[in-house]
């Protein structure tokens, strides 16, 4: 291969790098946690708050199989993915599961607006699974290129693979931290009732949410249930971790919503550890880039946290 083919080849990679970012930061960190080489080893999973709101540095050694709207179901698919295919000898002490309070009703392959951005592009390929969608959309990863051959998608996708984990983390050079709002160049704590609206209308669409999809709570229970129950099999540690939420989102989301959550926890029929960062307030308005995500100061402090209290 000459230079000039060499170059071509490496700027089709990062194409595809970033037109399929989500799948192929999900698809390589699985394949990370697979092949982990030390006992001791960390598994994080969860929706947005665990790629917002865990700096996987501050562990010796830490993989994140987090994703956008992830649900109990493709938590559960992760880690049982990893943990099955883990080379003998190998495995994880502990296993966080980072959701927020509507995670106990929610069913992302029931959810007509957000599926259709995660599951054919992400678990799809990935697992070949849909689980409650039973007539889901198709998407081709390479859809957005030209006619390429086989051996050159797999060759990129490699390469694509290679690239992530130098970047290392969700948030980097090429993918920026940023609020779930359009807050026009602004940070979170410099708003005022601007901030207090936001929080209001996301904490609003929860609880209609809530109200929605609460059907799905029963499901989610049997599935949280065999989750915590997968990992005492293989003697890994469950933590269910409750980010903190601004004041404002705290105040105007239903108090059923919070309980919901804390029930199902009580209603595992094995140990499993809950921290809910929602019960102090040592995070300030600095902490946060909208009303329920954290900013990178936040994510090292809560991940600070959790070291002291589960270990690194």
């Amino acid at each position: 291969m000459n230079a000039k083919q060499n170059s071509a080849f490496k700027q089709l990679s990062w194409q595809f790098l970033q037109q399929n970012y989500d799948y192929v930061w999900l698809h390589t960190m699985l394949r990370k946690a697979n092949s982990v080489s030390a006992n001791n080893a960390t598994l994080i999973t969860g929706s947005s708050l665990a790629l917002n709101g865990i700096q996987e540095n501050l562990w010796k050694n830490a993989t994140n199989c987090s994703m956008h709207s992830q649900d109990f179901y493709y938590d559960f698919l992760c880690a049982r993915k990893v943990i099955t295919s883990a080379s003998i000898g190998r495995r994880f002490k502990r296993c966080f599961i980072v959701v927020a309070y509507y995670n106990a009703y929610s069913d992302l392959s029931r959810s007509t607006i957000y599926r259709t951005n995660w599951i054919p592009r992400i678990y799809a390929p990935i697992f070949q699974d849909t689980h409650n969608w039973k007539d889901p959309d198709k998407y081709e990863l390479w859809s957005a290129f030209e006619a390429v051959p086989e051996k050159v998608r797999l060759d990129c996708e490699k390469i694509a693979e290679k690239e992530m984990l130098k970047l290392g983390t969700y948030y980097n050079s090429l993918r920026k931290r940023g609020s779930i709002f359009d807050l026009k160049g602004r940070k979170w704590w410099e708003l005022t009732e601007e901030g207090l609206s936001l929080g209001i209308m996301r904490s609003e669409g929860h609880n209609k949410g809530f109200q929605r999809y609460c059907e799905s709570a029963e499901e989610n229970q049997e599935i949280l249930n065999d989750y915590v129950h997968f990992l005492h099999l293989h003697d890994i540690m469950p933590i269910l971790v409750i980010p903190p939420f601004t004041p404002v989102y705290k105040q105007y989301v239903k108090r059923e919503i919070r309980d919901n959550m804390i029930q199902m926890v009580d209603r595992v029929p094995e140990d499993v550890h809950y921290v809910d960062f929602n019960d102090g307030s040592i995070f300030g308005p600095e902490d946060f880039v909208d009303t329920d995500h954290l900013s990178e100061k936040g994510a090292r402090k809560m991940s600070a946290i959790l070291v002291e209290m589960f270990g690194a």
